[in-house]
């Protein structure tokens, strides 16, 4: 969970629309993103977090048949719509916490017996 210019960024343990976003005034849902698309082949979101580098960018990270992390730009004609950037794969255990740099266009991530990883992205990626 993370908050960012008056949103509240929340990853759901659920089978479906796993990334929540609310207005930080209201406690309203403003909107969501269906990570998996199949419930039956369902992927649970442990983290999501801002960029602290640039508040457009932000991620999640899940645990499931495909566990993942996916990193995501707000569009820049449409707050309330994201751009995937990018999806690195091929975890071989979830993602159970992940950061990003204040400094520069990184990510970190950590899964339970594989310890840290360290992803770059560019700032300009769309």
């Amino acid at each position: 969970m993370d908050y960012s210019n008056g949103t509240v960024l929340a990853g759901c343990y659920a089978a479906q629309r796993q990334l929540q976003f609310y207005d930080i005034k209201s406690g309203k849902k403003i909107q969501e993103i269906d990570w998996s698309g199949d419930v039956d082949d369902a992927e649970y979101l442990y983290c999501a977090s801002y960029s602290r580098h640039d508040p457009t960018f932000f991620g999640a990270g899940s645990t499931g048949p495909h566990s993942e992390v996916r990193l995501y730009r707000e569009s820049e004609e449409d707050a309330c719509r994201h751009n995937l950037v990018a999806q690195i794969g091929g975890l071989s255990q979830g993602c159970f916490a992940l950061d990003f740099s204040s400094k520069m266009g990184q990510v970190a991530f950590s899964t339970p017996h594989h310890g840290l990883y360290v992803y770059e992205y560019r700032k300009t990626a769309e």
